[in-house]
């Protein structure tokens, strides 16, 4: 099944969708992942992270051949 690329998405579902992650990460609920950095560190979702960056995607999948 060939996924498209491109799609139209309701801004109210954009909204819902990202304000739920937020809540998530918050919470820290199914965070998978800690960014560290001298300030602190910041708990997040790697399918979040993946998905908004190809350098990060390719990061987790060397990890993940790696393992």
């Amino acid at each position: 099944m060939k996924m498209v690329e491109t799609a139209q998405v309701e801004s109210s579902y954009v909204n819902q969708l990202t304000c739920g992650l937020m809540k998530l990460q918050q919470q820290q609920i199914l965070c998978d992942v800690t960014l560290s950095a001298d300030d602190g560190k910041l708990f997040a979702h790697s399918a979040v992270l993946a998905a908004a960056s190809k350098f990060v995607c390719g990061q987790f999948q060397q990890l993940r051949r790696s393992v």
